[in-house]
């Protein structure tokens, strides 16, 4: 089954029917969102989805630590080149992946949440992480060399209306993409949490 993009009546039943385990994957190519049949996609291997991975701690110049999981199709995104980072932001992208945080006041915050609300190419929904629920916009972002990335931004509240906002995508198997940003954003909500 095949879902070509096209923003205003692109039909969300693929993203909102994806379950883990299930034997299938969605793959976002060439701005088409694909199921597969995915023998990687199932309970019972050993060495999980991800197999066996290291992490990198990455230092932020917004003094927030992201530790990252280093496997084979996002290990790029460490290099150099790759990075961008300002007081209230990180950015690490390439062809395939891209991860960015960024820090907002309220009154910032709250026009973010609108314009991601507000958005054709985003659906809202709730991301269930270190045991609280997070408002997560999943759907089309940012272009990459002419391409758009398949994922997912969450908003992270700290104090008095302020937020992260934590984005995660990329092209290829998206219960991969998926996978990746749970771990990613298990261990950040946990760092920001102890501030």
């Amino acid at each position: 089954m095949e879902q070509n993009f096209e923003p205003v009546n692109w039909k969300w039943s693929l993203l909102e029917n994806d379950r883990l385990h299930d034997g299938k994957s969605l793959v976002w190519e060439n701005n088409t969102l694909t199921e597969i049949k995915d023998e990687a996609d199932t309970d019972n291997r050993t060495e999980g989805r991800m197999g066996e991975f290291r992490f990198e701690r990455i230092k932020t110049h917004m003094g927030t630590d992201i530790f990252f999981p280093v496997v084979k199709l996002n290990q790029a995104l460490l290099e150099e080149q790759n990075r961008t980072e300002g007081e209230h932001f990180f950015d690490m992208r390439n062809e395939t992946r891209m991860l960015r945080l960024e820090r907002f006041d309220a009154v910032a915050a709250e026009r973010v949440q609108e314009g991601l609300g507000a958005s054709c190419y985003l659906r809202k929904w709730f991301l269930e992480a270190d045991g609280e629920n997070y408002d997560a916009y999943e759907g089309l972002m940012e272009e990459a060399a002419g391409k758009l990335y398949l994922g997912t931004k969450v908003l992270i509240p700290i104090e008095e209306g302020s937020h992260y906002v934590f984005t995660y995508a990329g092209m290829g198997n998206y219960t991969d993409i998926k996978m990746e940003r749970d771990v990613i954003l298990k261990r950040l909500i946990r760092t920001i949490k102890r501030g």
